[in-house]
């Protein structure tokens, strides 16, 4: 599929109850993808994933970690904003499930940083952020790190110094792949 038939296939979702969904951003392909739960209000909003105060704070440890943000892509398992709960739960992951295969077919990225529990849930991986970040492994061609949601770094100012860390570990593995 190409990228307008991605968007389009994913803004015309009626799968489950919530409201507009929200596409992937950023160049497709691209080496490197930002994974990460579902959009808040202001991406909603916006109609882009990561725009608001969580996006900004993870905009700021990308940069000071030297990634140049034209090259990344930002994704969320879940393309609408689950209204009337606080965290999605695996029948929206199920829903949305077609959506993000196609995004990241189409993105074909090398490095993801998973970004919270939701995003290890997506990835198929079976333990918690607290006993997975800051690690790096490889699963087939794609290289994957993992870190706290930004949006629980907001809530926890303590989780700031190993959010910031996490993601210059992440950089230090995708050396020399950035132009």
């Amino acid at each position: 599929m190409s990228r307008a038939e991605v968007v389009a296939d994913i803004l015309s979702c009626t799968r489950c109850e919530s409201v507009i969904p929200v596409p992937f951003r950023g160049p497709a392909p691209a080496r490197f993808a930002i994974i990460g739960e579902a959009p808040g209000r202001v991406e909603n909003e916006v109609g882009e994933p990561f725009r608001g105060p969580a996006g900004h704070l993870l905009d700021e440890a990308l940069v000071a970690a030297g990634f140049d943000l034209e090259q990344l892509c930002w994704v969320n398992p879940v393309c609408c904003w689950p209204e009337r709960i606080k965290t999605p739960q695996p029948e929206h992951f199920t829903a949305c499930k077609p959506h993000l295969l196609a995004q990241l077919k189409l993105i074909n990225p090398t490095y993801l940083l998973l970004v919270g529990n939701s995003a290890l849930y997506a990835a198929g991986v079976s333990t918690k952020i607290t006993a997975t970040r800051g690690k790096v492994w490889q699963a087939g061609d794609r290289y994957y790190s993992a870190t706290w949601h930004p949006a629980a770094v907001l809530r926890d100012p303590d989780k700031k110094d190993q959010f910031c860390s996490d993601v210059q570990a992440f950089r230090e593995v995708t050396k020399g792949e950035m132009t």
